[in-house]
């Protein structure tokens, strides 16, 4: 599908918000992953503004009930374990991440993979799997 206009987009994460609770996001640099994860916490009743990118410090975690986290910058499965991230994806309600490796650890059928392509600054192409 084609989302062409912010208010689009923020329904749609409404809606995914309201039937999902365990969501990969894959897709391109400045395409919307934080605001995407914004608009979720809201249709949640998590304060958005609240959001913040977790690139760099990899988790953050939003009223005790939202895991956001960003696989970004995890190098191998070792740093994974590591960082006790495995064991902290099955203590919430709900869990977002950005740039997902190592699925094979932890992803099960409960799980949206969410293709996000930029087509314009607007426009963006959502593939659901």
């Amino acid at each position: 599908m084609i989302i062409k206009s912010p208010e689009e987009m923020i329904e749609l994460w409404t809606q995914i918000a309201k039937k999902n609770s365990k969501i990969l996001l894959y897709w391109d640099l400045w395409a919307g992953k934080t605001h995407f994860t914004k608009w979720f916490a809201s249709g949640i009743w998590i304060n958005p503004d609240k959001v913040q990118s977790p690139t760099y410090t990899y988790i953050n975690i939003y009223e005790n009930k939202l895991l956001h986290m960003d696989m970004y910058r995890l190098d191998d499965v070792t740093e994974f374990v590591e960082k006790w991230i495995l064991d902290q994806i099955g203590e919430y309600d709900y869990v977002i991440i950005e740039r997902p490796k190592f699925e094979e650890n932890y992803v099960d059928n409960s799980w949206l993979k969410i293709q996000i392509d930029k087509i314009s600054e607007k426009e963006r192409k959502i593939t659901l799997h």
